[in-house]
């Protein structure tokens, strides 16, 4: 089938689905550095597992005052929370994050590719009209235009990645990787959302070929 050109919508979530996940961790990436979520540290307008450490008013005296370490990653906006750069943190505060949330390399990778996850409404919308059979007269079946669109947003956001590459292997911590093993294990470890896309690397790497191609657009399968 035709598989349109793709637009992307920010992920409504449904029955079934949940990607609070990635709100559950105060590390992010931004322009390429560590930061840590302000409202994981402050007392107030804070997380439910904030550390506490400061008011949401001091830390923003501190970061502003030449004289402290603390430095502003990254402003609040909508569906954008405002960071901290992780390095400029006091040594204790630090020890406090990782010795509650973990590594922060190690959780910035595991929530990297699901803040780059994007649902694919016009991919639902398509498998929703598409018709098939001699007359056109069937339809797919819900639960099948669920899995596909999934199947294509997860397959967007693998090539979301690979499109930062710099990045993506920044967030890993390492110099070199092997691109398709790296993201077939984001892939196989991403459940926030069901999906079926293969479990190997060279299966994966054929399958989003197969779907790029489709895109341009041309004949192809469902994915």
């Amino acid at each position: 089938m035709k598989f349109p050109e793709r637009h992307t919508h920010r992920f409504e979530s449904g029955a079934g689905t949940n990607l609070n996940n990635m709100e559950n961790t105060p590390y992010q990436y931004y322009n390429n550095e560590l930061g840590v979520k302000i409202k994981y540290l402050t007392s107030d307008r804070c997380h439910k597992d904030s550390l506490r450490l400061i008011t949401y008013g001091g830390l923003y005296k501190r970061m502003s005052r030449d004289t402290c370490c603390e430095r502003q990653l990254r402003r609040s906006a909508l569906n954008a929370d405002a960071l901290v750069s992780f390095n400029s943190l006091p040594r204790e505060w630090k020890d406090a994050i990782t010795s509650k949330f973990g590594k922060p390399k190690e959780q910035a990778k595991k929530s990297w590719f699901a803040q780059n996850y994007v649902f694919d409404g016009d991919a639902k919308a398509f498998y929703l009209k598409h018709r098939y059979g001699n007359n056109n007269e069937k339809k797919l079946d819900l639960d099948l235009v669920d899995k596909y669109s999934y199947n294509a947003s997860v397959i967007n956001t693998v090539i979301e990645m690979r499109s930062k590459r710099k990045d993506y292997i920044r967030a890993l911590g390492e110099v070199s990787v092997d691109i398709w093993q790296s993201l077939s294990n984001d892939v196989n470890t991403f459940r926030e959302v069901p999906h079926d896309l293969p479990v190997n690397k060279d299966a994966l790497r054929r399958k989003v070929t197969k779907y790029i191609k489709a895109l341009r657009p041309l004949q192809g399968e469902t994915f």
